[in-house]
């Protein structure tokens, strides 16, 4: 009875850990639509600034340094913002086109380096669970596989540890 108990929670703990560990490629895939839809807007946004810009004869930088540089405080804050904004905009691009165009093998790293938190937050809040049929998914679910039975060899042995084991008499086995 007690080894049919082990065998189902070893096998429960592997599958667990496949099933939660072939969501990484579905998360990576919605947290890059989500990333897109950043740089998308910040372009947008950009391209209108530039446009202002080109009205007064100026570059971008240019005409963000003047907000920056003008002896008002409010006007001045207001270049920042709009440098923080163009900033974002050149990190978040980069790290868009590098989590696009990386490799099975590398896409795992890349996302983790560039992880935007605030970004990683709407994905999980909007996050729908989705099993992936592909060479990256079967990969961590396979990871995810080992990574469970892992997890539950490590508690049993901790459990046997902890635990002292009962010795067997003549007696109990009959």
């Amino acid at each position: 009875m007690i080894a049919w108990i082990i065998s189902f929670f070893d096998r429960l703990f592997a599958f667990t850990g496949a099933l939660l560990f072939s969501q990484v490629p579905s998360f990576m895939l919605q947290y890059q639509q989500q990333l897109s839809g950043h740089v998308t807007e910040l372009n947008l946004q950009i391209s209108l600034l530039r446009q202002i810009a080109d009205k007064s004869g100026k570059s971008l930088d240019e005409y963000i340094k003047k907000f920056i540089d003008h002896s008002d405080q409010d006007f001045s804050r207001q270049g920042e913002y709009l440098q923080e904004m163009v900033t974002r905009y050149v990190d978040l691009s980069a790290s868009y086109v590098q989590l696009k165009d990386a490799d099975v093998w590398h896409r795992p790293f890349i996302f983790a380096r560039n992880l935007y938190a605030d970004i990683a937050w709407k994905t999980y809040a909007n996050y729908d669970f989705a099993v992936v049929f592909s060479l990256e998914g079967v990969i961590y679910a396979a990871m995810g596989f080992v990574f469970g039975f892992c997890i539950f060899f490590l508690i049993k042995s901790l459990f046997r540890a902890l635990i002292p084991q009962r010795k067997q008499t003549i007696r109990d086995s009959k």
